[in-house]
């Protein structure tokens, strides 16, 4: 069996019940970083107007049922194999959540990123969180179906009009390779879509030229496949990685030089 093949809903309920039993909260950390995040960021359980006005937007695309034929260039979806999808069932089987995205919401905004790039737009849900940091300047989202990212720029343009967020619809190794970069480099990267061992270690490497030792990526869908979880391990593994938190849905590292190089399971 393929490295890169999903695990099924069997074996995910028994790898999180694993998780779930080693992880901890802010009671079994030590790190004064860690123990900051947990109760300033992870248990902030502030609700900010911006959830509000970003929770508009994804309704809207909630209620629209208008079917588009879509391309998918990485290991495909759990949830809906075929290409002819209802722009509402993309929303409701988004990779983001809304307590995600509200939790990346909080991430930008407490440690004041201010450039945010996203891999995998998929109809602007996150980016449009990210944007409404007021902190974050701009938002760059890529999106390798030509569909979607017309999709996304149509949407963001009539329900948002929010000036912060670019998309650009590209192959994410031919966005690496082609795009020309501005001399800042990104605070924040959200990677979400190809969800292979060898692409995701490739998107980490060119990420990490793009990035500061303050930078902060995070990795979704870490437990998808034997290859995510090996990507995983090779990521947090590395030695420009100083902090790693396993939320199990996604992973967070940071490249704080200040920080001794640690891994958590953080109960989420």
């Amino acid at each position: 069996m393929s490295r890169d093949v999903p695990y099924n809903s069997f074996q995910l309920v028994g790898k999180y019940l694993n998780y779930y039993i080693n992880s901890v909260g802010k009671h079994g950390v030590h790190p004064p970083f860690v123990f900051d995040f947990i109760t300033k960021v992870l248990n902030n359980r502030r609700k900010y107007a911006e959830y509000k006005i970003a929770s508009t937007y994804f309704n809207s695309l909630l209620k629209n049922r208008s079917s588009i034929t879509i391309e998918d260039f990485g290991a495909g979806s759990r949830v809906n194999t075929s290409k002819s999808r209802k722009i509402c069932e993309i929303a409701k089987g988004s990779s983001q959540s809304r307590r995600n995205s509200e939790l990346f919401f909080r991430i930008a905004k407490h440690y004041n990123c201010r450039s945010v790039l996203e891999l995998g737009a998929c109809l602007g849900v996150t980016s449009n969180y990210l944007s409404l940091v007021p902190n974050v300047d701009h938002v760059l989202t890529v999106e390798g179906s030509t569909t979607l990212a017309n999709v996304t720029k149509s949407y963001l343009s009539k329900q948002v009009g929010n000036s912060k967020i670019k998309v650009v619809n590209a192959l994410f190794d031919d966005f690496f390779d082609n795009y020309t970069h501005s001399d800042n480099k990104y605070d924040l990267c959200v990677v979400d879509g190809n969800h292979k061992y060898s692409s995701t270690l490739n998107y980490f490497k060119k990420l990490k030229s793009l990035t500061h030792q303050n930078s902060i990526i995070i990795f979704d869908d870490i437990h998808w496949s034997p290859g995510m979880e090996m990507a995983w391990k090779e990521i947090s593994g590395d030695d420009a990685v100083t902090l790693s938190l396993d939320f199990f849905r996604f992973g967070i590292v940071f490249f704080n030089e200040k920080l001794t190089k640690q891994h958590f399971l953080i109960r989420y």
